[in-house]
């Protein structure tokens, strides 16, 4: 006679499934005093608090004021606190100035300056790579002239001339075309040349 097999008991799942935790709702008057009293004023701050579902997120400030722009407008009533967009006169200029010629220094820079550096992720979406970026701000901002630029004006302590440039083969009109203006080429190079003797000093 065949004997039945015995039955297995299932056993209990001890702590079951996890709750879903479930962020809180907020109205606009909420998300304006919440990034009121936090003092935030970027969105990678506020990415932050990301992990307290008591706190607003992002997507819930795009949903209710549209862009970060707008949200910003309410809450601090003007619009200087926007991150900078990463254009590549503008991020030539901050490489330059800061000397952030890879990206460890770069992230470093972001974390110390938010207001001031763009996102890594903005350069990633642009530009592939920040080697990519790099090559391209290396080409565009002719570095050499530049560099031949600031020694003359390093070692004599003032502006070259115009026939030293000439003389040194530094195509100005480029290099003033790219900046924008003379006077905006000038404040780069003797903000770079203050940095870099503040640094031997130190």
């Amino acid at each position: 006679m065949l004997k039945r097999p015995p039955i297995r008991k299932k056993r209990k799942k001890i702590g079951g499934r996890k709750p879903i935790l479930k962020r809180d709702t907020f109205t606009k008057e909420d998300i304006s005093n919440f990034l009121k009293d936090k003092k935030i004023k970027l969105q990678s701050t506020l990415f932050l608090y990301r992990n307290d579902y008591k706190c607003p997120s992002c997507s819930q400030v795009f949903g209710i004021f549209g862009s970060w722009e707008n949200a910003m407008n309410y809450v601090w009533g003007r619009s200087d606190f926007i991150e900078p967009e990463a254009t590549i006169e503008y991020l030539t200029n901050l490489v330059c100035k800061y000397e952030l010629w890879n990206s460890s220094r770069y992230l470093k820079e972001r974390r110390k300056n938010p207001d001031l550096v763009p996102t890594y992720n903005k350069i990633i979406k642009k530009w592939g790579s920040y080697n990519k970026l790099i090559a391209e701000i290396r080409s565009k901002s002719s570095w050499v002239e530049i560099n031949i630029y600031m020694s003359l004006w390093r070692n004599k302590d003032k502006k070259p001339t115009l026939s030293e440039c000439k003389k040194n083969k530094i195509n100005l009109e480029t290099l003033v075309g790219f900046y924008g203006s003379k006077a905006e080429l000038d404040w780069f190079v003797s903000s770079y040349l203050k940095i870099e003797s503040e640094k031997g000093k130190s």
